[in-house]
């Protein structure tokens, strides 16, 4: 037969026959065939949607098979491990006998009945693989995909050749070698007097009865021997504690399980237990063991973790967050369903596998932003550090994704290890961006009237359009004082929306701030003079020059300045200062830690109400008013700090505050230093 595999398909077949040769259980074995789909260079990556691993029961005929390990990647109806299936039960098993390959095609194949298609589930495509050891049966693989793209030559080949090297390693994960070294390891626990062992022929009579399971049960050697085992179950399980052991034997499987017993003395015993087959020469099935340890004190225990479990689980699967954790060895301990919606990874190739393994199957799907590789490599192995921010993907939609990563911690502190969880912000932010331009298009609608109404305003007020008597300039100066309030708010609301758009360019230049402070201060006069207030100036000269945006560093020392004659009785006092700060000694004390020096400091102080401590924590933002304004009826949006807080963050500064109620605030702000 021509040789169709070559290039890359080849090394990914000497792969993945590497990882089928080294699986040690059923378990692995499917995870090594599932792990190593065929991704050739004329069609996207193949993966099985459904794949199920039987094993013949009987050396030389495949008549009766058994399911060791199964997976769908879609539907929750998995093929249940441990049922046994023939040509009766599923007649698609009858193509088995010729020993060849068979390609199967789903609802359209005439030749499956409805048993087969129940196998195959919702699949398009499948196959039948026999799985022969030498001359030996060892079991079958069926592999199942809804993809509508057939299986081609080249695929048949590759699971073909896959399919030898996996009949080998079933056949040996089942040997009688393998079930020796295993006995070995429970006979040597055993010899330290902490397990049970029973041992019966493969009827269910008792051959061998160790002294563990003497003090366990009470029964002594001689009144058990060649008696059946039911002897110590409840006399409603007894014939099915019976054919358990027959079906270990039949089978030659070993299974775990916890079962009710009843001791001499007529106590219930839950025991946890292990059945598996012994084998005498010739690799012939001689018997049953089983040791068992009392679980009686630890089953109340072991069920509530067992619900405990069972409750987190679902949460994690009925949450809309994608999650995934590494432990402390940087292997995924957990992944979610909505973790696989997201991103399109499948779940089964990632739990128990290391982040490098996660990192590559991050970089072979090409939709999958770089970010995302560089969120897992950057925290991946970080035991201490939390960590936010956006994400967006195209996997089979657009989404923004806000993600979060912090380590896991136990009760009494030490590491787990670490949780990323991705939340679809999409709608989020696109209602944020319809509200933005919603109130950036109304606030331009409505600077037009204002400024015209304005200009007007100030035409009438300056008698351009004749002599006003006493109280119609009275009610002009209403007219022109509320005119200015609303494009104040106007402005306000604008600047909000460029901040949150991330609109707002800053113009940079090396200023002196002595003369931006009186370009602030200007046109504030009037006030301070009608409210009787003083204003004191103390900018030191040979200042650094600073390097900002003019007109924000305007902006910003008018709304602190303006604020604190607004919060200030009459008589009172507004000082503005400004000091070089170059080590950090010279700072105050309230000064956040890590500022970036040398830099300029600028304080506005002021003798007026204050803020009372429980109103401090809200004061930046937007929108809030503390009680004491509102109550005083005192002008305000609630928007001028929330925008100078944003104005000097954008410059790289820091601003903050002190307080203290009756005796007036400080507010500081830094700003880096030009050249």
């Amino acid at each position: 037969m021509e040789n169709l595999l070559t290039g890359d398909v080849l090394s990914q077949l000497f792969s993945a026959n590497r990882a089928v040769a080294d699986a040690s259980t059923h378990a692995m074995l499917l995870e090594a065939i599932l792990d190593n789909a065929i991704d050739d260079s004329h069609a996207s990556t193949i993966r099985p949607d459904r794949c199920v691993l039987l094993k013949t029961t009987q050396e030389r005929s495949p008549t009766d098979f058994v399911i060791v390990a199964a997976w769908d990647c879609l539907s929750e109806k998995v093929p249940a491990v441990g049922t046994v299936y023939n040509v009766q039960t599923l007649p698609i098993l009858r193509f088995l006998a010729g020993g060849e390959t068979v390609v199967l095609r789903g609802a359209a194949d005439t030749r499956l009945s409805d048993l087969d298609r129940v196998m195959l589930a919702e699949a398009t495509n499948g196959l039948l693989l026999p799985l022969r050891a030498g001359r030996r049966w060892a079991g079958a693989l069926i592999i199942g995909m809804r993809s509508e793209t057939p299986f081609d030559a080249t695929r048949v080949q590759y699971y073909e050749a896959l399919a030898d090297v996996s009949a080998l390693s079933l056949y040996n994960i089942s040997s009688a070698t393998q079930v020796a070294r295993v006995s070995s390891l429970l006979n040597s626990l055993i010899e330290h007097g902490h397990y049970a062992q029973i041992v019966t022929d493969p009827n269910g009579l008792i051959t061998d009865w160790s002294p563990a399971a003497e003090a366990l049960y009470g029964y002594p050697i001689e009144h058990t021997i060649n008696k059946p085992l039911s002897l110590l179950a409840p006399e409603a399980d007894a014939e099915t504690v019976l054919e358990q052991y027959r079906t270990v034997a039949r089978e030659q499987r070993t299974v775990q399980q916890q079962a009710k017993r009843i001791a001499q003395s007529g106590q219930m015993l839950d025991v946890l237990m292990t059945l598996y087959p012994v084998y005498g020469r010739s690799d012939t099935v001689i018997g049953v063991g089983e040791i068992s340890i009392d679980h009686s004190d630890r089953a109340p225990l072991q069920d509530a973790i067992q619900k405990e479990r069972d409750h987190l689980e679902a949460i994690l699967e009925a949450t809309n967050d994608a999650i995934i954790m590494l432990d402390i060895d940087r292997r995924v301990v957990t992944a979610n369903i909505q973790f696989e919606n997201f991103f399109g990874l499948p779940r089964y190739s990632l739990v128990g596998r290391t982040v490098d393994d996660l990192l590559r199957q991050v970089q072979s799907k090409p939709e999958l932003p770089n970010a995302l590789y560089n969120i897992f490599v950057t925290l991946s192995g970080d035991d201490y550090g939390s960590a936010a921010g956006d994400l967006e993907i195209e996997v089979n939609s657009r989404r923004i994704l806000v993600w979060y990563s912090a380590p896991v911690h136990a009760h009494e502190g030490t590491t787990l290890g670490r949780l990323f969880v991705f939340r679809d912000a999409t709608q989020e932010r696109e209602a944020d961006r319809m509200k933005t331009d919603f109130v950036s298009l109304v606030s331009h609608e409505l600077r037009t009237p204002l400024t015209s109404l304005k200009g007007f305003t100030d035409l009438i007020m300056d008698g351009d359009a004749g002599p006003l008597e006493g109280p119609v300039r009275e009610y002009m100066k209403i007219i022109q004082f509320n005119t200015d309030r609303l494009i104040s708010l106007v402005n306000d609301i604008l600047d909000v929306t460029r901040l949150e758009s991330g609109h707002i360019d800053l113009r940079r230049t090396s200023v002196d701030l002595t003369d931006a402070a009186a370009s602030a201060v200007a046109p504030m006069r009037l006030i301070f003079e009608g409210k009787q207030q003083s204003l004191v100036m103390h900018i030191p000269k040979g200042l650094p020059l600073v390097w900002v945006d003019l007109s924000r560093l305007i902006q910003i020392l008018t709304n602190l300045i303006s604020n604190a004659s607004k919060y200030t009785p009459t008589d009172g006092t507004i000082r503005v200062e400004a000091r070089h700060i170059v080590e950090a000694a010279d700072l105050p004390a309230s000064a956040p830690p890590s500022l970036k020096l040398p830099m300029i400091l600028v304080s506005v102080h002021d003798t007026g109400m204050g803020i009372a401590p429980e109103h401090q924590a809200q004061l930046f933002t937007r929108f809030y008013r503390t009680p004491t304004s509102v109550k005083r009826q005192l002008a305000g949006t609630g928007l001028g700090l929330s925008i100078v807080k944003s104005f000097v963050e954008l410059h790289g500064g820091n601003i903050w505050f002190e307080s203290e109620v009756d005796h007036g605030s400080s507010f500081y702000f830094t700003l880096p230093i030009a050249g």
